[in-house]
């Protein structure tokens, strides 16, 4: 395994889930939380920069953790890998946000990230938040990772016997 990094946004999380364990911890300039405590400085624009520093100190494992909110970015400053990601990530942007994060996580999963949530980093907080879980078995395998033109990656079953042992409450349904 080589090294984690948390794509940083606002609020407390990102720190909570750096408490971990050793994490490069990388920021958006223009993003909700600023840049302080950042190892790394991203810009919205040089997504093909971020994929390149990223895998140069090593990271293959990634969280996204933290609120952020859309921001605008300058065209003229844009890298070829971002110029060619822009009508995929247009046309999630149109379909909302929950289909931009899935659009973004798998343009990482392409580079060759692995995406950690951060559940699966601090499963304490999630007990500690007193979070009931209800794992679909059946509907995770259909649904997990499907995007049209592709072939599913990644399709588990959540982590019941981990989060039972940290008194999470698990339940199933399908």
């Amino acid at each position: 395994m080589g090294r984690r990094a948390i794509i940083a946004g606002a609020g407390a999380l990102p720190l909570l889930v750096a408490a971990a364990g050793p994490a490069m911890v990388v920021r958006f300039a223009g993003a909700p939380g600023g840049t302080d405590g950042a190892d790394l400085v991203a810009q919205f624009e040089r997504l093909g920069a971020l994929f390149a520093d990223l895998k140069s100190h090593g990271v293959d494992e990634l969280c996204l953790a933290g609120a952020m909110r859309r921001v605008g970015f300058d065209q003229a400053r844009l890298d070829s890998e971002t110029k060619a990601l822009l009508p995929r990530l247009a046309t999630a942007m149109g379909q909302g946000d929950d289909a931009l994060l899935r659009s973004i996580v798998a343009i990482f999963e392409e580079q060759g990230f692995t995406i950690r949530g951060a559940h699966a980093l601090r499963p304490d907080l999630v007990a500690r938040a007193g979070i009931n879980v209800v794992s679909l078995p059946m509907c995770n395998l259909y649904l997990q990772d499907r995007l049209a033109g592709r072939t599913p990656r990644g399709r588990g079953i959540t982590l019941v016997h981990e989060m039972k042992a940290r008194g999470i409450n698990v339940s199933f349904a399908s």
